[in-house]
């Protein structure tokens, strides 16, 4: 029997219909994942973006606060204020209208992500991007919030102390600019109703020896621009700074406050405290000003500049030499320089102006009247008829 069969030489449309639904959904499947994957990307390098921009507006914002040397910051009709100025405008605007450091641009929309920008208002003057608001509140005293948002999940709070460390920079060594800091030393005492009167003057205690600066006495007035106090510092009875409140003090250390003492002005200090007024804020670290005791001229510029170690009290006197005593000099002498390698002392109704030098001695003043500048290692003023004023003393050759 011959037997008959049936081949199939190619595939039936079933099959191909199966193929390709199959193919299809594969192709689907790789879609969907690689634009998933695509997406995912994007929103990574987004979100990375995000990020980075929340910490450049963060960094930028407090840099500039502590680069600003900022004593004091307020939050004033929705404007971050630091020594009265305008520093950070959070409010949406096209322009800088108010002229701050930092301010928040952009467009009309008001869906529109906004940049933090710098004062200067050229096209590359954006810090950050991304930014969906930026918010300022008060939640205590002593701090004020910064909020920085950018998404959801990306965000940022700035907490900002309302006191904050401060610091300056006044030049070490000869410089013009001692003309105007006053006072220099390692311990300063102030007692007895003494009068220590400049309302602008810059005071400046290193305590270097660990001995503390003292203030005492209800009657001892003590007036100052700045007051700089390393270490420790006890104020007895006495109410010190300037009557319009403008006094600023600086203490890197332990103060003792005692019975009725009162500092008229801003007192920041940065270890403990007795009796702690209510103008007293704690911060973490004050940044001194750079300064120390100045070095001696030369012995050549002292010749050519006709100093002698004649101690004779008299006007446009030049003197470098040991310790020197003022007694009883009730006529008064003006334009001294004096520059000495031991102690200076004023006493018995002495009446000096000019410039007072003991880099390694003591000045001591009382029952006397002395006028401009001292820098010593130890300064000691007492007594109840004794008056000093700290003022500039027009002098272009300093003896240090």
């Amino acid at each position: 029997m011959v037997s008959n069969k049936t081949r199939s030489s190619g595939f039936t449309i079933i099959e191909v219909l199966l193929t390709i639904a199959i193919l299809s959904i594969v192709l689907v499947s790789a879609t969907t994942l690689l634009t998933a994957n695509v997406k995912s990307v994007h929103e990574t390098e987004k979100n990375v973006e995000y990020t980075q921009n929340l910490r450049i507006a963060s960094n930028q914002i407090m840099d500039r606060i502590k680069k600003d040397n900022s004593v004091k910051i307020a939050f004033t009709d929705g404007l971050l204020m630091i020594n009265d100025k305008i520093f950070l405008d959070p409010t949406k605007k096209v322009s800088n209208t108010h002229n701050a450091q930092l301010w928040v641009y952009g467009e009309t929309d008001a869906n529109a992500e906004l940049m933090l920008r710098d004062e200067v208002t050229t096209s590359d003057s954006v810090l950050a991007e991304y930014i969906k608001e930026i918010t300022i509140n008060q939640p205590n005293e002593r701090y004020l919030n910064i909020k920085i948002t950018m998404t959801d999940e990306e965000e940022a709070v700035l907490s900002v102390p309302l006191a904050f460390s401060f610091s300056s920079v006044i030049p070490d060594g000869p410089s013009s600019v001692w003309g105007n800091y006053m006072i220099y030393t390692h311990r300063l005492v102030i007692q007895s109703g003494a009068k220590v009167i400049g309302p602008a003057s810059i005071v400046y205690v290193a305590n270097r020896t660990d001995q503390q600066c003292e203030i005492l006495d209800s009657q001892t007035q003590f007036e100052a621009a700045q007051l700089y106090v390393e270490k420790q510092m006890k104020l007895q009875d006495a109410k010190i700074g300037n009557e319009d409140g403008s006094s600023s003090f600086y203490v890197d250390g332990t103060l003792n406050i005692v019975n009725q003492a009162k500092f008229i002005g801003s007192l920041y200090y940065t270890k403990n405290i007795s009796q702690p007024p209510p103008n007293a804020t704690k911060v973490d670290s004050i940044d001194f000003p750079d300064v120390s005791m100045p070095s001696p001229q030369s012995n050549d510029w002292y010749v050519d500049k006709g100093y002698s170690n004649n101690a004779t009290p008299r006007d446009n006197m030049k003197y470098k030499g040991g310790s020197i005593t003022f007694n009883m000099v009730r006529d008064g002498i003006e334009n001294v320089s004096i520059y000495s390698t031991g102690d200076i002392e004023l006493k018995n109704g002495s009446i000096v102006k000019g410039i007072l030098y003991a880099p390694q001695g003591t000045v001591n003043i009382h029952d006397s009247t002395f006028e401009g500048i001292i820098i010593a290692d130890r300064i000691y003023i007492y007594n109840s008829n004794t008056h000093v004023t700290f003022k500039p003393f027009n002098i272009n050759n300093l003896p240090f």
